[in-house]
């Protein structure tokens, strides 16, 4: 599976390239995002923008970012905002996982979020009826809140550092 990469926030929406998971882990790798998150989470509200982000949920049939042209991937990007203890967050995730497919996981670029990736679950239509039934069985509650904004097959996430 390729997934639409987007070489910082700044593209304008249109697509860069077209990464398998090698491509991706390529880009985990790079010093450059360690740099930016920390510039971030220091109080560089600009600095999000530098950062790569990949479309999870979608592909664009032109390369365009917009929602009427993106087919579904057959993920769901589920994120946890106002998460103050996202490792600790996700362990208890690990622990709630049952027989859903977490694909991938990880810190967001401002420290205070969880991001996670799964497959979609057959027995929902939408992207939201999945992104709730997910957060009802990782029990999520307490930990922070599950950002409803991640429906729309569009949506990216930005990209962080590997090992987060």
């Amino acid at each position: 599976m390729k997934l639409d990469y987007y070489k910082s926030g700044k593209s304008s929406g249109k697509r860069s390239a077209e990464l398998d998971y090698a491509g991706l882990l390529k880009v985990l790798e790079e010093p450059r995002l360690r740099t930016i998150c920390d510039a971030f989470r220091g109080g560089d509200a600009e600095a999000k923008k530098n950062l790569p982000c990949i479309a999870y949920m979608g592909r664009s049939k032109t390369g365009q970012r917009k929602a009427d042209l993106m087919e579904p991937t057959g993920l769901v990007m589920l994120d946890i905002d106002h998460c103050e203890k996202p490792r600790e967050c996700f362990e208890h995730v690990k622990e709630h996982l049952g027989d859903l497919q977490l694909l991938a996981a990880h810190i967001t670029p401002s420290g205070k979020g969880l991001r996670l990736v799964f497959r979609n679950l057959s027995d929902y239509e939408t992207i939201q009826e999945n992104i709730e039934a997910m957060a009802k069985q990782i029990e999520v509650e307490g930990y922070g809140e599950v950002d409803t904004c991640c429906k729309d097959l569009s949506r990216i996430s930005f990209l962080v550092p590997k090992d987060e």
